[in-house]
């Protein structure tokens, strides 16, 4: 077995221990006067990684934790542990390994993902096989950079991980648990066709094989695509290696904020999953080619929002008279709907947000500093710190990663 292997076997068998074995777990961290009294193997590692990500904010793996206080800590508990179960002494030859060689356990977990990753297997040209195909379809149908971006965004913050869960139309095992396509959050997502064709297509292009690209790995390729058309931009460079999820839950999806959510709820989730305010404004930049339905915004035109430009109102009352399942574009800037630009910010300062949550960005006092600069700002200012945020945004879920290469992205293997 090679030493990745090794190294990613060593966290999932941590990761075992951990949880079969917690209160020794609890005793022995407690006598080893390692951890803080209380708190739990998980807690831990997350804090260190944190700690490391603060001591080295510019290093090219921020999830480093190599040769730290905390997993010198791990590794005495672990003998420790072994002492009472010589059973586990082989686990701690595996944990030892990883160590010497100089990475770390968190570290090993993330060194999957990385940019070429299916450059040495029968995939090797899946990018510019998936670039092929959302270019046809950008073509046809340009509609497809919101969707891809939509998808992508509730993908990966519905359980903080781009899995592809929220492809899943079913789970598996008795009874029926609903899936994040259950939720309300992802009423009238779209899509998902065109991801299980890219599938399809990418199969055929590997020797026929289904096992090695990941339908994570295609949503995440797909939407820099997409954007990269939409900007008129190089694609930005992309980290895969990505597993697919092995279950996909309602209850997860529910979290996501909805269109009618205070800005304080929103930044507050996107700061649970490690966002700024200002990196949440820029993610909000993706409305620059959204489309909303009027029932999630016919309270500002029935009873007239002040905030609403004139002319704004006008036009979506014109749209959504014929009823509440009509679709009005977020982005109201003359020629620009289809396209991923700052137009969005600057229709924000001319008070011509569609949905409430996005003008709330220009008055909120955790947000509003960052929408005039974007606004005042060149296009390739916008479309930098918006690659930046999707691809920080790609890696959610990449610590401590498991799951499968599904054979069809809607159905659990």
């Amino acid at each position: 077995m090679r030493l990745q292997n090794l190294r990613i076997l060593s966290f999932q068998v941590q990761e075992l221990a951990s949880t079969l074995f917690a209160p020794l777990w609890s005793s022995c961290s407690e006598q080893e006067g390692l951890l803080p009294q209380g708190r739990s193997f998980k807690a831990q590692v997350s804090a260190d990684r944190v700690d490391a990500a603060e001591q080295s904010p510019n290093s090219s793996n921020i999830y480093s934790i190599e040769r730290s206080a905390g997993s010198q800590a791990i590794l005495g508990i672990m003998k420790r542990i072994a002492s009472h179960f010589p059973l586990l002494g082989i686990l701690v030859v595996v944990l030892l390994a990883a160590s010497l060689s100089g990475t770390s356990v968190e570290g090993l977990a993330t060194s999957r993902l990385k940019v070429g990753f299916y450059s040495n297997t029968a995939c090797r040209n899946v990018e510019t096989v998936v670039r092929a195909e959302v270019e046809k379809e950008y073509r046809k149908n340009p509609s497809i950079v919101a969707l891809l971006l939509r998808m992508y965004f509730h993908d990966c913050f519905a359980d903080g991980k781009c899995d592809a869960s929220l492809l899943i139309k079913k789970n598996t095992g008795f009874g029926f648990i609903p899936t994040e396509l259950d939720s309300g959050s992802n009423e009238g997502i779209r899509g998902l066709d065109f991801i299980d064709y890219l599938k399809r297509t990418v199969v055929l292009a590997c020797d026929r094989k289904g096992d090695i690209v990941s339908c994570a790995d295609i949503i995440a390729l797909a939407t820099r695509d997409a954007v990269a058309l939409a900007s008129r931009r190089a694609p930005y460079e992309l980290k895969t290696g990505r597993l697919d999820g092995t279950e996909s839950l309602m209850t997860n999806a529910d979290t996501l904020p909805s269109p009618g959510s205070p800005i304080s709820a929103i930044v507050a989730r996107f700061e649970k999953a490690g966002f700024s305010p200002g990196e949440t404004v820029i993610l909000s930049g993706a409305h620059t080619v959204g489309e909303a339905r009027c029932k999630f915004f016919s309270g500002r035109l029935s009873e007239p929002d002040p905030s609403l430009n004139t002319t704004t109102l006008a036009s979506l009352k014109k749209i959504c008279q014929a009823g509440g399942e009509k679709r009005a574009f977020l982005d109201q800037g003359p020629g620009s709907a289809f396209k991923v630009d700052k137009s969005y910010f600057v229709m924000l300062t001319q008070h011509k947000g569609v949905l409430q949550s996005d003008q709330d960005l220009l008055t909120d006092p955790q947000t509003k500093d960052f929408v005039q600069p974007l606004a005042d700002g060149s296009e390739d200012n916008f479309a930098t710190q918006f690659e930046e945020a999707l691809k920080k945004m790609g890696n959610l879920g990449s610590f401590g990663a498991s799951g499968n290469i599904r054979k069809m992205c809607s159905v659990l293997n």
